[in-house]
C-alpha cells in the first residue's frame, strides 16, 4: 500500500504554499524536496527540523523519522 508523506499531505492542504516556497523556507532544494514528497528520499534530522518548522510543527519531527524507519524496513 502506497501512502502519501505526511509533508505531501499537509502540502495538499495548503494550496497556498509552493514547493519553491516551501524548499526556500527550509533551505533545501526543490528537487530534494520534490523527492521526499514522493518518498523516494529521507532526510535528515536537521532538514527535519527545518521542514517541521517551515509547516509551523503541523507536520511533527516524528512524521520525518518515522518514514525514515519505514524506508529502512523497506530496504
Amino acid at each position: 500500500m502506497n501512502t502519501k508523506h505526511p509533508l505531501a499531505v499537509w502540502m495538499d492542504s495548503h494550496k497556498e504554499i509552493t514547493q519553491a516556497r516551501l524548499a526556500a523556507d527550509s533551505g533545501c532544494s526543490e528537487p530534494h524536496l520534490s523527492l521526499i514528497l514522493k518518498g523516494g528520499r529521507g532526510v535528515s534530522m536537521r532538514l527535519a527540523k527545518r521542514l517541521s518548522n517551515a509547516t509551523g510543527g503541523e507536520v511533527p519531527l516524528e512524521a520525518f523519522l518515522l518514514d525514515a524507519e519505514s524506508a529502512e524496513a523497506r530496504a
